[in-house]
């Protein structure tokens, strides 16, 4: 894990990992920890709720390898997402396997982003990592009203909000 700060200089060290012929295959996947130790309650709720209103658009954005590998399962599809919303979050192992890795919460004190394929490229990897990035920064501030309104008042300034430059 690294600081945002830290991150050109983990890629650069990944650089010259990968410079050593390294191959890669569907199966593998870059995965992205976000510490969200400093969020309260509410502000990690508001990073769950723009992440569920995001995660099409994110799989979108990682490529249709990832939509059915069973290592990043969209979280939609992992359980009662409405749960999230109401008075706490319930976190089972399960959930470890999902695109969005709620588990890693209790494990590491981070959300883990699973669903970008395989990448060799840093700058495509830095890319990726300033999205998660952002989606936590924006997110903590997001409100189910403020997330509609949002969305109903100008789509393309939301994304472009939501997931910064890199989206």
């Amino acid at each position: 894990p690294t600081h945002p700060r830290g991150l050109d200089m983990a890629l650069a060290e990944y650089r010259e990992c990968v410079a050593q012929h390294v191959t890669i295959n569907e199966s593998c996947g870059v995965h992205v920890h976000v510490d969200v130790c400093d969020l309260t309650f509410e502000e990690l709720r508001g990073v769950l709720l723009l992440y569920s209103v995001l995660e099409r658009t994110l799989y979108k954005y990682c490529g249709s390898s990832r939509e059915n590998n069973n290592f990043c399962v969209p979280l939609g599809e992992c359980g009662d997402r409405l749960s999230w919303f109401r008075g706490g979050i319930s976190i089972n192992n399960d959930l470890r396997y999902c695109g969005l890795n709620l588990a890693a919460v209790r494990k590491f004190g981070s959300l883990e982003f699973r669903m970008h394929p395989g990448c060799t490229s840093p700058p495509r990897i830095g890319a990726w990592a300033g999205i998660c990035a952002r989606i936590k920064e924006f997110g903590r501030m997001c409100t189910p009203e403020s997330v509609y309104n949002m969305l109903y008042l100008d789509l393309d300034v939301f994304l472009l909000d939501a997931m910064g430059q890199h989206g």
